[in-house]
């Protein structure tokens, strides 16, 4: 088994809470990662490799997120996540652990009331059944809540991501709309994005 721990730095100017992911975007967006291959103890099952291992840097706006997701064999199976920054001019650390029956939540060293053994799988369907009863198509099409440009870019940032693993360089793109190109153009060409120099 493996897990994942990483920990993610915002800046003090990070993008305000305004709903549109374009907005965070809209200030550019790097990322970097290299990946290990998975050695999987059946090698036969597995058609393409596969990573194991990444350590990755992603930085949106001012916000800069530099983690490690670890599924190589003997790697601590955990899965937690790291947020520090400083938000109203103070530092702040945000430690999550979200393995099933093992959930923790500490705000700047402070455990909050958390269920460890509530079903994640189960509270994202109720929490997508509750939230079409209680607001309309236009707010769920925009506004804080997942919509299918969100899911569109959230993608695009991972294929950049992946993309960066297997050559190692970094993919720099200056908006929200110059990551929605890279990805209509990244199907015939792999370029596309490369950060130069």
């Amino acid at each position: 088994g493996g897990g994942d721990a990483p920990h993610s730095r915002a800046s003090e100017s990070a993008a305000p809470l305004t709903g549109v992911v374009s907005a965070a975007l809209d200030g550019g967006v790097r990322v970097f990662g290299e990946a290990d291959p998975y050695d999987p103890p059946n090698p036969a099952d597995y058609a393409h490799v596969v990573d194991g291992r990444c350590r990755y840097r992603v930085e949106i706006g001012t916000v800069a997120v530099e983690g490690l997701t670890d599924f190589k064999r003997g790697a601590p199976w955990v899965k937690r996540r790291v947020i520090r920054g400083i938000g109203d001019g103070r530092p702040f650390e945000i430690d999550v652990s979200y393995l099933e029956g093992k959930k923790s939540l500490r705000v700047n060293g402070h455990d909050l009331a958390c269920d460890p053994m509530a079903d994640s799988y189960a509270n994202v369907l109720s929490t997508a059944v509750r939230w079409s009863r209680e607001h309309d198509r236009v707010q769920l099409m925009g506004g804080l809540f997942p919509n299918p440009r969100f899911t569109r870019l959230t993608y695009l940032l991972s294929a950049a991501l992946w993309w960066s693993c297997q050559d190692r360089e970094g993919r720099a793109f200056s908006s929200a709309n110059e990551l929605l190109d890279w990805g209509e153009q990244s199907q015939s060409t792999t370029d596309f994005g490369r950060e130069r120099g």
